[in-house]
């Protein structure tokens, strides 16, 4: 890949180009050749030389030789290289952003339809380490929508199960699996190395426990991003991803009124495979922005989807006065 030398720029003089480096000047004939290369590079554009023609990789290689460009080189067939040519949008660096995201350390807690959706996608996109915690055993229910569970694996901790999986499809995986139910923010900062990158909370609620606030809680103790999803039968949520104190502990505030005011229902047995997937596959993708820009339209915000018929997308910002059912009733 090439992208411009920060020490060289580029700039008309009436029907040429002139380039000038730390140690050349180079004046070129202005053609739509090499005005829409300069314009890519001018804008720290990466340019993959695998989608040149072949004058366009002579002209870009002898740029490269008077030292207007810099490179960066990957195997054509490995792996990530797709992962590269994409982080070519978001950086002029790929490859240096790449190595970045393989050294992030995701914690996530829920290893079930959610859980185990955002953690495939995410160590296919080139995250690394993970620490896996859930005190769940694979039962024979959990393979309508548990990809990475079998029937070969009943009665086996879902989590070693998940790894073993993920092992084998990603060899270079570091994983931490924990077979453990987390009842506590102080269980949970057990389980979370003190090298994590971000919390990702993908569990269920259980009998007098909101995984919500005991992510939150551990997160605000060990300042720490942290991220949120659920999935309903007739709707999911996505988001929000926040990484201040203040805002985890505006949205700890927002829970805690909410639970003083909601009346519990039982929790629906049914789930599929469809819902579980688009609520894990978008919240994966926008923790891997998050990962790549900093930043996310899930951002202190939790996007609330209908699956009647995706016609309402309702972005809310944390720790809104705005009460939770007024949103969906909009949907």
């Amino acid at each position: 890949m090439f992208y411009w030398n920060d020490s060289a720029y580029i700039r008309r003089d009436s029907n040429e180009l002139i380039l000038q480096g730390l140690k050349s000047r180079v004046r070129v004939k202005i053609s739509d050749l090499s005005t829409n290369l300069f314009e890519q590079l001018a804008k720290q554009n990466t340019i993959d030389e695998t989608n040149l023609e072949a004058r366009e990789q002579r002209f870009l290689l002898r740029l490269n030789e008077l030292g207007f460009l810099e490179t960066e080189e990957y195997e054509l067939e490995s792996p990530h290289s797709r992962t590269a040519r994409f982080l070519s949008y978001y950086s002029d660096a790929p490859l240096t952003l790449l190595k970045q995201i393989g050294a992030v350390h995701l914690a996530i807690v829920g290893m079930g339809g959610i859980g185990q959706v955002v953690a495939e996608h995410l160590a296919a996109a080139g995250v690394r380490h993970f620490t896996l915690i859930d005190g769940d055993r694979v039962e024979r229910s959990n393979v309508n929508r548990q990809f990475l569970v079998g029937p070969d694996e009943i009665g086996e901790a879902k989590v070693e199960a998940v790894s073993k999986t993920l092992v084998n499809r990603y060899p270079d995986l570091s994983l931490n699996p924990v077979a453990s139910y987390v009842r506590s923010a102080e269980e949970l900062m057990r389980c979370v190395p003190s090298r994590t990158s971000m919390l990702v909370c993908a569990a269920d609620s259980g009998e007098g426990v909101n995984p919500r606030s005991i992510v939150l809680e551990a997160c605000i103790e060990k300042d720490i991003p942290c991220a949120f999803c659920a999935v309903g039968v007739a709707d999911g949520e996505i988001g929000p991803i926040l990484e201040k104190q203040s805002d985890m502990k505006s949205y700890l505030s927002f829970l805690q009124r909410a639970e003083e005011n909601i009346v519990r229902m039982p929790v629906p047995k049914g789930s599929i495979c469809f819902t579980n997937t688009l609520v894990g596959t978008a919240l994966a993708m926008e923790i891997y922005r998050y990962l790549c820009t900093g930043s996310s339209p899930m951002h202190q915000h939790t996007c609330f989807c209908s699956f009647m018929n995706f016609k309402g997308l309702m972005y809310k910002r944390v720790g809104s006065e705005n009460d939770t059912n007024s949103v969906k009733k909009s949907l």
